[in-house]
């Protein structure tokens, strides 16, 4: 969680994205701990599945479950990735190397000093 609280301590928009990630992270945890509801779902292995390939397995998968609407889950989604182009661009020493690790990588992505071996941002091209 540090390099989480790394990211939001910058900018004040970010604190309350930040509560409902940690809401659903909450939920999620406590799903996998056993505190919320679960279903069984058939998986297809049958004797002879199971037989042939020689191991022990259930007959059931189990699905853990927790409710959240739609539209909390995909703003969860957009803070995530908007943290962690964030957090990418504020551990890059230069803009080239944010450009490649969020591959933004285009003609004026290089410059002649970011080029180990000499070559200019054209001669990469083809």
């Amino acid at each position: 969680m540090r390099g989480f609280a790394y990211v939001v301590e910058d900018e004040e928009y970010f604190s309350s994205a930040s509560i409902r990630v940690l809401g659903i992270c909450y939920d999620i945890r406590h799903a996998l701990m056993g505190n919320r509801e679960y279903q069984f779902v058939e998986n297809g292995l049958t004797d002879e599945i199971k037989k042939y390939q020689g191991f022990i397995a259930s007959d059931k998968n189990i699905y853990l479950k927790i409710y959240v609407l739609w539209s909390e889950m995909l703003f969860v989604l957009w803070a995530l990735n908007d943290f962690s182009l964030h957090y990418a661009k504020k551990i890059t020493k230069n803009q080239s190397m944010y450009n490649l690790l969020t591959k933004r990588v285009g003609k004026k992505a290089f410059s002649p000093e970011s080029c180990s071996d000499g070559l200019q941002p054209s001669e990469h091209d083809s």
